[in-house]
């Protein structure tokens, strides 16, 4: 039997673990990435050409062209000290 305040600290402990892993863990980007916005602009030919796709490639393509849209700004400084990213048009 554990106490609320226990509770408490062990959902704060899973929190801070979810955290921890899934916003500092490396995130794998796939080679192909390079191709991603001629996949954007030619997404309708290939589905219409039936050409398979790999569904890793399919998948980071999701999760960038979302990102292009949310992520306007960023701070790249692990790189180098004051370097910002930005995404302008």
């Amino acid at each position: 039997d554990l106490k609320e305040e226990e509770i408490l600290r062990v959902i704060d402990a899973i929190n801070s673990t979810k955290r921890d892993y899934f916003f500092k863990s490396p995130l794998y980007i796939p080679a192909e990435r390079v191709i991603v916005n001629l996949l954007k602009q030619a997404a309708l030919s290939f589905q219409n050409l039936e050409i398979p796709i790999p569904k890793h490639l399919l998948n980071f393509a999701s999760i960038y062209s979302n990102a292009s849209f949310e992520i306007k700004e960023f701070d790249i400084g692990f790189l180098k000290e004051g370097i910002i990213y930005k995404n302008i048009n």
